[in-house]
C-alpha cells in the first residue's frame, strides 16, 4: 500500500521553499512500450535503511495494457535495478543498480 506523507516548507531569504518528504510513497516515470503495446509505471513505495547506513528505495513498476488494465507488476529495490528502463522489440530492459565496471552497463531484459 502506499503511504503518502507530508512535506515541510522552510524559509530561504525571501522564499518559501517546499521539502518533499523522501520517505513519502510516489509515483515515477511512466514509460510507453510502442512494440508490445504496454504502459509501464514507476512506483515507489517506501525508504528502508540498510544494515551499512545506505539507503534504498522499495519499487515496482505496474504494467498496463492499452486500456488501462493492469496485467502485472514487478517488484524490486533500488538495489538491485534503476527506476527507468527503455523497450525494445525484444522486451524491456532495466539498467541494473550495481555495475561490474565503468566501461560497460548491465540491463536485464523483462518480456510481458
Amino acid at each position: 500500500s502506499l503511504q503518502f506523507l507530508a512535506g515541510t516548507t522552510k524559509q530561504e531569504g525571501d522564499y518559501i521553499v517546499y521539502l518533499s518528504n523522501h520517505e513519502s510513497s510516489r509515483y515515477g516515470i511512466l514509460n510507453h512500450d510502442i512494440f508490445k503495446k504496454k504502459i509501464w509505471r514507476n512506483v515507489i513505495y517506501e525508504a528502508v535503511e540498510k544494515e551499512d547506513d545506505k539507503f534504498y528505495h522499495k519499487m515496482s513498476f505496474i504494467i498496463f495494457d492499452q486500456s488501462l488494465q493492469k496485467t502485472a507488476e514487478l517488484a524490486f529495490d533500488s538495489s538491485q535495478y534503476s527506476d527507468s528502463g527503455f523497450a525494445t522489440p525484444n522486451g524491456f530492459y532495466l539498467k541494473l543498480a550495481e555495475q561490474q565496471s565503468d566501461d560497460f552497463e548491465g540491463y536485464v531484459r523483462a518480456v510481458f
